[in-house]
């Protein structure tokens, strides 16, 4: 059947008949393979490309995650906070500014490593950034709120150190305001980076001034009992 065939193209075609039929048979395979290996290539790459990228993704969340401000605020929370000196009052009030600061600061802490957690950061605008970053500054706000009332710290003592810090929250709101809109910062996570900075800041001014809430106020809350002791003044 071959050679009929062979010879039907042969009086037909002629030999020039062959020598198509043969180059199809012959280059038809190779080509086939050299697209393959084509396709297999342009995959790896693509493959290659896109775990770079998860790795630099990944490598830039680690960066956020090991942000000095973390560091600091671990020790202060460990050792600065529950040692905090102030003038001389009541005991107690003292005691419950300490604890206020204490989970005023951990709630900045875990929700500032919310912020570091943020999936596909870099791929946010400035303004999608600025959003997340200031609801997750109202999270911050109502953990700390919640986490004090289940502690049982007295309604008007967690009013008067909210009145107090809403200052500094007021002040963090307009640093991100001017850092989201200020085409300085090129990418977000530069934009977080200095967020974490000014955190810190924050954090190292609001242990310093606490003192001096506690002595513009330590006449205000006579008679208030905490943790099984009576504020006098």
């Amino acid at each position: 059947m071959g050679e009929g065939l062979i010879g039907e193209i042969l009086n037909r075609y002629g030999v020039w008949g062959i020598v198509m039929m043969l180059s199809v048979l012959v280059i038809l395979p190779l080509s086939l393979k050299y697209i393959g290996n084509i396709l297999i290539d342009v995959w790896v790459k693509f493959r290659e490309e896109k775990e770079e990228l998860e790795d630099s993704e990944s490598a830039s969340s680690i960066s956020l995650r090991d942000h000095l401000f973390f560091t600091n605020a671990k020790f202060k929370l460990r050792f600065d906070i529950p040692t905090i000196q102030m003038n001389e009052g009541d005991a107690a009030l003292q005691q419950a500014y300490r604890d206020l600061m204490y989970m005023n600061v951990e709630s900045l802490y875990y929700g500032c490593k919310n912020i570091s957690k943020i999936h596909n950061i870099e791929s946010l605008t400035p303004t999608q950034w600025d959003a997340l970053v200031k609801q997750e500054l109202t999270s911050i706000l109502n953990a700390f709120e919640q986490k004090a009332e289940d502690f049982g710290m007295p309604k008007s003592i967690l009013n008067r150190y909210i009145r107090w810090f809403l200052t500094y929250n007021d002040l963090l709101t307009e640093f991100i305001s001017q850092i989201s809109g200020n085409d300085y910062y090129g990418d977000n996570i530069s934009r977080t980076n200095t967020l974490f900075l000014i955190m810190n800041l924050l954090m190292i001014s609001m242990i310093g001034d606490v003192t001096k809430l506690f002595d513009e106020t330590k006449n205000d809350f006579a008679g208030v009992e905490y943790r099984g002791s009576v504020i006098e003044v």
